[in-house]
């Protein structure tokens, strides 16, 4: 791949990454986990959620950079923690219920 391509990647994963932290550490903020009441222990498991995403997201970017010849693998790999993360997600969210 070409290196413009690849610090392109770089920068979108890490711009994306960034902004999953970003939101990650606003939903572990006491002000929006007082807001939300009852569902505290929902609310902390999103913004770990969002945050370890962002965790991931970034280090995704540098991987990716760092070694081009397995891009594929990477981004597959990527998209299936992704899956998992957002299937797990959603039984928490069942089960809660």
């Amino acid at each position: 791949m070409e290196h413009s391509k690849l610090v392109l990647l770089l920068v979108l994963f890490i711009a994306a990454g960034i902004v999953f932290s970003a939101v990650g550490l606003c939903l572990l903020s006491e002000k929006y986990l007082n807001q939300i009441g009852g569902k505290r222990a929902m609310g902390k498991a999103a913004g770990w959620s969002a945050f370890g995403i962002g965790v991931l997201t970034i280090f995704t970017g540098i991987f990716i950079f760092s070694v081009p010849s397995v891009l594929e693998y990477i981004i597959v790999g990527y998209l299936g923690i992704l899956f998992i993360a957002a299937c797990a997600a959603m039984i928490v969210v069942k089960l809660k219920k």
